[in-house]
C-alpha cells in the first residue's frame, strides 16, 4: 500500500510537473506571437514600444527606474540577444536567470551591438535617450556587483598591514576596556580572546574565507558608525539563552545582502550610481550603500531576534524570517540614498 501511495504521488507530481512545462511553452508560444503582430502593427521591436510608451518629459530618465526593470526583463530574455547575456544564479530560490554582460561597460558599444541585431530600431531620438538610459542603469548595477565580488575574493591576509589594523580597530571599536592577549608571536594575530567578538577559532582569518575582506569591512564600519548598538548587540549575545556568535552573524548578514544584489532582488539604488562617470566615486558608493543595507539589517534582526526568543539553533530560519518580512523585504528593495 505505502508503495502504491508513493508511486501515486510520483505519478501525481511528474504529471504537474509536466502540466506546468507544457502551460510553459504555450504561453511563452503564445507571446512570441503578439509580440510579432504588435511588432507588424507598429513597426517596432518590443524594446522600442517600451522606451516609446513610457517617454515623458516630467519625468527624469536617469530615475526612471519602472522602465528599465520592463526594458530588463525584455532584454535579457530575447533570445535574439543572447551574445550579449550571461547567466546567473538566483541563490535564494535556486533559479537561474540571464543579464547584461560583465564584460561591457559602455553604453555606446552596448547600443551599437543591439541596433545591428534588432535592425531598424530606435530611429527616434527620444526612446534611442531612453534605451540608453536603460542600458546605462544595467551597466551601473553589474558595476556595483562586480566591485562587490572583487572584494569579497579579496582574502583577509595576515601579511597585509592594512588588514591587521582594520581587525584590531574592531577588536578596539566594541571592546574599547580590555586588552587583546596573544598566544604566541603578536604578528600573527593568536588569541583566545576572539571568541569575545564572535568569531569561531584562535584566529578570525578562516571565517574571512566566505566574504573576503567584505565581511572585515562591513563589521568594522558597522562597529564605527554604531558604536553603541554594536557594544549593545555584543552584550546581548553573551547572555547564555540567547548567545549566537557576533563576528560570524556580520559575516553571514554581508552574504545574505549581496546574494540579494547579485540575484537582481535589490535594483532601484544600484541603478542609478553612475559608473561611466567616475568608476572610483562610483566603487564608494556601493560599499556605503551596502554598509546602510547592512546596518538596518544588523540592527533590526537583532531586535527580532529577541523578541521571538532567538537562540543559535533557529538563528538562520529567524534571519530568512526577518529578511522575508513585508517591511523589510520593501525597506531593502526601494532603499534610497541622497546625492548618489
Amino acid at each position: 500500500m505505502k508503495s502504491s501511495a508513493v508511486l501515486a504521488r510520483s505519478s501525481l507530481s511528474l504529471t504537474s510537473s509536466s502540466s506546468s512545462s507544457i502551460w510553459s511553452m504555450v504561453v511563452s508560444f503564445l507571446w512570441s506571437i503578439v509580440k510579432f503582430v504588435m511588432r507588424i502593427i507598429t513597426g517596432k521591436c518590443e524594446l522600442e514600444r517600451i522606451c516609446s510608451a513610457r517617454v515623458s518629459g516630467s519625468i527624469a530618465a536617469d530615475h526612471y527606474i519602472p522602465v528599465t526593470k520592463q526594458f530588463e526583463q525584455s532584454f535579457t530574455n530575447s533570445k535574439q540577444l543572447a551574445t550579449l547575456l550571461e547567466e546567473n544564479t538566483n541563490k535564494e530560490n535556486n533559479t537561474t536567470f540571464n543579464y547584461l554582460s560583465t564584460k561591457y561597460t559602455d553604453v555606446d558599444e552596448v547600443f551599437g551591438k543591439l541596433i545591428k541585431i534588432k535592425k531598424k530600431s530606435f530611429v527616434d531620438e527620444h526612446s534611442k535617450k531612453i534605451c540608453k538610459t536603460c542600458l546605462r542603469h544595467m551597466i551601473n548595477l553589474n558595476q556595483s556587483i562586480v566591485h562587490l565580488d572583487s572584494l569579497a575574493r579579496t582574502p583577509f591576509e595576515l601579511s597585509n598591514e592594512k588588514h591587521k589594523e582594520m581587525l584590531l580597530e574592531f577588536w578596539k571599536t566594541l571592546r574599547p576596556n580590555q586588552e587583546l592577549t596573544f598566544m604566541e608571536d603578536r604578528e600573527e594575530l593568536t588569541s583566545k580572546d576572539w571568541k569575545h567578538v564572535g568569531f569561531q577559532g584562535l584566529h578570525p582569518q578562516t571565517d574571512f574565507r566566505g566574504m573576503g575582506i567584505l565581511g572585515l569591512q562591513n563589521l568594522l564600519e558597522f562597529a564605527k558608525s554604531n558604536t553603541k548598538d554594536a557594544q549593545n548587540i555584543l552584550m546581548d549575545c553573551e547572555e547564555e539563552s540567547i548567545w549566537y556568535p557576533f563576528a560570524i552573524s556580520g559575516i553571514n548578514i554581508s552574504g545574505l545582502i549581496v546574494d540579494m544584489i547579485r540575484g537582481h532582488q535589490i535594483t532601484d539604488i544600484f541603478y542609478t550610481l553612475n559608473f561611466e562617470m567616475d568608476s572610483a566615486h562610483h566603487q564608494q558608493m556601493t560599499e556605503s550603500i551596502l554598509q546602510e543595507l547592512y546596518n538596518y539589517v544588523f540592527i533590526n534582526f537583532h531586535e527580532y531576534y529577541i523578541k521571538n526568543n532567538g537562540n543559535v539553533m533557529k538563528f538562520n530560519s529567524l534571519l530568512q524570517s526577518f529578511l522575508s518580512q513585508p517591511s523589510v523585504n520593501n525597506y531593502l528593495r526601494n532603499y534610497s540614498k541622497k546625492d548618489c
